[in-house]
C-alpha cells in the first residue's frame, strides 16, 4: 500500500527517523500500524472494532497536507474493505495532531539521539 502500511527489514532508517521510530513503541510495546506519506513514517493507525463496524483510527505525528489527508482516507477505506470485508460499517477517524503529541514527539526525538541505529 501506498500510504498505510508496515515496515519490515531490520534497516528502517530511511524511512523513518529516530524521532518517529521512538514513537512507535508504547509501554505494552510496538504500535501495530505505521502510516507512511510520501515513504516516510508519518504516524500510526490501528482498527477499532465495535460490533460489525470497523474504524481505522489514525494518529498523524504532523499535521498532513489536504492532499496527502485525502489520499491518507482513500487508502485507509481500500484498506478496510480488503481486510474487513464483512463489517457492516466502516469509517476512519483521522486524528488531528496536538500540541501535546507534537511536543511528545520532539521530545521522543531528543531522548532517542542515544538509541543505537
Amino acid at each position: 500500500m501506498r500510504t498505510l502500511g508496515r515496515c519490515g527489514g531490520s534497516d528502517r532508517s530511511r524511512v523513518i527517523g529516530r524521532t518517529e521510530r521512538a514513537a512507535f513503541i508504547d509501554r505494552d510495546g510496538p504500535i501495530p500500524g505505521a502510516l507512511m506519506v510520501d515513504g516516510f513514517a508519518a504516524g500510526a493507525w490501528h482498527v477499532r472494532r465495535q460490533g460489525a463496524d470497523a474504524t481505522i483510527v489514525i494518529r498523524p505525528f504532523r499535521p498532513l497536507r489536504p492532499a496527502d489527508e485525502a489520499a491518507v482516507r482513500d487508502e485507509a477505506y481500500a484498506m478496510l474493505r480488503f481486510s474487513r470485508p464483512a463489517a457492516t460499517g466502516r469509517g476512519v477517524d483521522l486524528e488531528r495532531p496536538s500540541a501535546q503529541r507534537q511536543a511528545k514527539s520532539t521530545m521522543i526525538g531528543a531522548w532517542s539521539e542515544g538509541i543505537p541505529g
